[in-house]
């Protein structure tokens, strides 16, 4: 029982601490960016990249990949650890959410 009220405190205090990250006009309109909103905005497709079999894409030149899915990047660092940040957009900014709650434009 202790962890589930944990579980949930810890959720809502990740919401209360994202919600500062928007403008209060765009409060309701904050979605998951999608994938093809997410490579459009890193302007994927100006530089030579390759992707491997586990579906990391790397820029020519790079030794970090990374992967991106709907509302989520993941990036793969020289030693193989990868770590992931949660993309929101309200269709024109992007705002990236890293697990320790950090919030920066993206």
């Amino acid at each position: 029982m202790h962890r589930t009220l944990r579980n949930l405190a810890l959720t809502a205090s990740f919401i209360a601490c994202a919600a500062p990250a928007f403008s209060a006009e765009n409060k309701g309109r904050i979605r998951n960016a999608t994938a093809a909103e997410i490579r459009a905005h890193l302007n994927e497709g100006s530089q030579e990249a390759t992707t491997d079999r586990s579906g990391y894409t790397y820029r020519k030149g790079s030794k970090r990949g990374y992967k991106i899915s709907t509302g989520k990047i993941c990036i793969r660092f020289e030693n193989k650890q990868t770590d992931c940040a949660d993309i929101k957009t309200d269709g024109s900014k992007f705002h990236m959410i890293t697990n320790d709650g950090t919030r920066t434009r993206f």
